[in-house]
């Protein structure tokens, strides 16, 4: 399991990107091996100006206190993807 920053996108004037729980299950069946690949959002951050708010995926908010000890680096990364970007 591993969770990683999705391709953050502009949105009128939003940097908007969703923070996702991606793994991955293996098994055999009969000899032959199958998988299934399981993605889940965490959070979803927007960044307006020099504004970044997190949500759950359920819309309610999540302090960016909370979003630094889910995902350690997930804010750093996001706004410096979000300025590699433009606008």
């Amino acid at each position: 399991m591993r969770i990683k920053l999705d391709e953050p996108v502009w949105v009128g004037r939003w940097c908007v990107a969703a923070v996702t729980r991606c793994s991955v299950l293996e098994t055999m069946r009969l000899g032959i091996p199958c998988f299934q690949v399981f993605k889940r959002p965490v959070a979803v951050l927007t960044r307006e100006k020099d504004n970044t708010k997190a949500f759950r995926p359920d819309g309610s908010d999540l302090s960016l206190y909370e979003l630094e000890k889910l995902c350690p680096g997930m804010r750093d990364a996001f706004e410096h993807r979000c300025a590699s970007l433009g606008r």
